[in-house]
């Protein structure tokens, strides 16, 4: 088994309403059942990969209920491991602070 991060979208889907994407925490159980399978891996994969999963579902949330996208984005910075490369002031970290002000 091997666990990477890919930063580029694997496929595109059309949404409606009926759509299970729209259920935000069920897409959110799921991706973290996928990353389950993966848990023997080093841990370091694993964590980077959960923070992940959490930042994207912080900005799922971030439009509906900003309580849980904040819950998210603080699972996400205790699972992140920061190195001045990669620090509080990244691209993905301000923009999610800037999204979650201006909503």
């Amino acid at each position: 088994k091997s666990l990477a991060y890919l930063n580029d979208n694997l496929a595109f889907y059309r949404r409606h309403d009926k759509n299970v994407s729209n259920d935000i925490e069920k897409m959110i159980l799921a991706r973290i059942k996928v990353l389950n399978e993966f848990k023997s891996l080093s841990s370091i994969q694993y964590n980077n990969a959960l923070a992940h999963c959490y930042l994207v579902a912080a900005n799922d949330y971030i439009s509906m209920d900003k309580n849980h996208s904040f819950t998210y984005f603080c699972k996400y910075l205790k699972l992140q491991k920061f190195t001045f490369k990669d620090s509080l002031f990244s691209k993905k970290i301000l923009s999610y602070l800037f999204k979650f002000l201006v909503r």
